[in-house]
């Protein structure tokens, strides 16, 4: 097989083919055999896992070629391992981002039988990550990592860096799996919890994962870290959170056991235990400025993990945008970190390197905005700031400043205030005139060039060409400025709004859309567009036809 297709026939993939191949699963309602004669992956979730290792079982497939990479040949594909461990693997998160992603891993094997990974589910999927020390030895970790989550044990967990796995075992009586172990993750495993040096993404290897089956067993797990070098941070799978304004925050608890900054080094912050009459609780806060800017807090139940954020964006814009704006932001639960934001002096050495000046636009769109962030579904969050992108290591380009992320692409922000669109796909185009403007529109909904802003109306009509300002006219609507500029125009009164939609939404909307409450004030408004238009079609949304 390997010869009709022009590839080496190395001992390696005999080995491989000879300890793993056709090794097939599937926690999906169908025979995982069907996998080895053409069942198709994906799109993956975290509620699934699949596995389809062997490299005659890619080459039935033909799936050879396309995967094979200098000194190493593919061997299988599979779901992120995150989700065997019942993780989930597919958010990725970056500095200014946080996005679901879709892709499988491909497995390859190295002449002398080492296993890496390519994981196309995170931003660097086509670097290869070394996993496993060999086939066999990959197949046993992913058997623990299924253990991990039937026995419930993914729940609560406790992870720290740098690894402690030796010093935790030692603590909390964990037995050292000899089988499942090697140079890339060691395995510890008792009772009721599992302990892992090494994170199952591959993509982390300096992290200790604590899984158990009780907030007791993780409070020891932070005991033990005391005194030790390591951060650490509490999860569960489920997760309430509530949101804030900063004036309430409370101040700081005055110790901790463990420091916070597992992600985020800079984080100041601490975890601690509390014991009461009820149980242990484990609470994590995070703190600036003297108070606390968020709080994960564990109960003894271990039911979940309850989440309060003191960072509500909202009531810091007022005043300087529209009310309309700042309630829609708090409707939004749109955040703002105080510690992603920086002062003027600190915004001015950061561009320094690059010979670009600090306008005065740029420095009050830091001011007002820098550090925030708005979260989307599934988790998925972008962040705001031209101190944050540059200290994330993206740079200006042509004289234009980085102000945030979209889903495809970056914002930047020329010297006369206008915010410019880049998604690396068509020719950069301005987005907005102004950062209030930006903001104004975000607010709406309007976070990227392929996000349709929405408005709280009942009845829309959609039309074909852009009578917007006549009709306005005729109707007597005034122009909201605050909304328009050179890319797109919004007229509004307290019963109607009309909207001439940008060019580069010329491709998902009509050219103009009128939003009303009352269906009468759609009539109106089309009454005399049919009068004085009658060659322009009309398309109505169900509830006003």
């Amino acid at each position: 097989m390997l010869r009709l297709r022009g590839l080496p026939t190395h001992e390696a993939l005999f080995a491989a083919e000879a300890a793993i191949g056709g090794f097939a699963g599937s926690d999906r309602a169908r025979d995982p055999l069907e996998l080895a004669s053409g069942g198709s992956f994906g799109p993956p979730s975290r509620d699934w896992w699949e596995i389809l290792l062997g490299p005659a079982a890619l080459l039935e497939r033909n799936m050879m070629r396309a995967l094979s990479r200098a000194g190493c040949w593919p061997i299988g594909i599979s779901t992120p391992f995150a989700a065997f461990a019942g993780l989930d693997p597919y958010l990725d998160v970056s500095h200014d981002r946080a996005e679901r992603a879709q892709g499988m891993v491909d497995f390859f094997v190295a002449e002398d039988g080492t296993i890496s990974v390519r994981d196309f589910s995170r931003k660097a999927g086509d670097l290869l990550l070394p996993y496993a020390g060999s086939p066999v030895i990959l197949v046993e970790k992913l058997a623990r990592f299924l253990d991990i989550a039937q026995r419930g044990l993914h729940h609560l967990r406790l992870e720290a860096r740098p690894r402690a796995g030796a010093r935790l075992a030692e603590a909390l009586g964990a037995r050292l799996v000899a089988a499942a172990s090697d140079a890339y993750h060691t395995v510890w495993d008792a009772e009721d919890l599992v302990l892992l040096d090494g994170h199952p993404s591959g993509a982390a290897p300096d992290r200790t994962l604590v899984f158990a089956r009780s907030v007791e067993r993780l409070a020891r797990a932070v005991e033990a870290l005391a005194g030790s070098p390591a951060v650490a941070a509490i999860a569960c799978d489920e997760v309430t959170v509530t949101l804030r304004d900063p004036g309430e925050a409370p101040a700081p608890a005055s110790s901790g056991l463990v420091p916070v900054g597992l992600d985020r080094p800079e984080q100041r912050g601490a975890l601690r235990i509390e014991r009461t009459a009820s149980g242990v609780s484990l609470v994590q806060e995070r703190d600036f400025g003297g108070r606390v800017l968020e709080r994960h807090e564990l109960p003894p139940a271990g039911d979940r993990l309850a989440h309060t954020r003191w960072m509500l964006a909202a009531e810091g814009f007022r005043g300087v945008l529209t009310d309309r704006a700042v309630n829609a932001l708090r409707a939004r639960g749109v955040l703002r970190d105080p510690q992603r934001t920086a002062s003027r002096a600190r915004l001015a050495e950061l561009l320094a390197p690059h010979g670009v000046a600090a306008s005065e636009p740029l420095l009050a769109f830091e001011q007002h905005a820098g550090g925030l962030c708005v979260s989307r579904d599934q988790g998925e969050l972008y962040w705001l700031g031209p101190a944050l992108e540059l200290e994330g290591g993206v740079l200006p380009r042509d004289g234009l400043v980085p102000i945030g992320a979209f889903s495809k692409g970056l914002y930047f922000m020329a010297a006369d205030g206008a915010i410019v669109a880049d998604d690396g796909a068509v020719e950069r185009f301005v987005f907005a005139d102004s950062w209030r403007i930006f903001l104004e529109r975000f607010a709406l909904g309007h976070e990227a060039p392929d996000v349709i802003p929405g408005w709280p109306a009942r009845h829309r009509a959609s039309l074909s060409e852009d009578v917007g300002e006549a009709l306005a006219r005729a109707l007597g609507v005034p122009r909201a400025p605050e909304l328009s500029d050179r890319t797109q125009s919004f007229w509004t009164s307290d019963d109607l709004v009309i909207w001439s939609t940008p060019a580069y939404l010329e491709f998902c909307v009509s050219p103009c859309i009128l939003y009303a409450d009352e269906l009468a004030v759609i009539e109106q408004a089309l009454a005399w567009i049919q009068a004085n238009h009658p060659e322009l079609s009309i398309e109505r949304s169900e509830a006003s036809r």
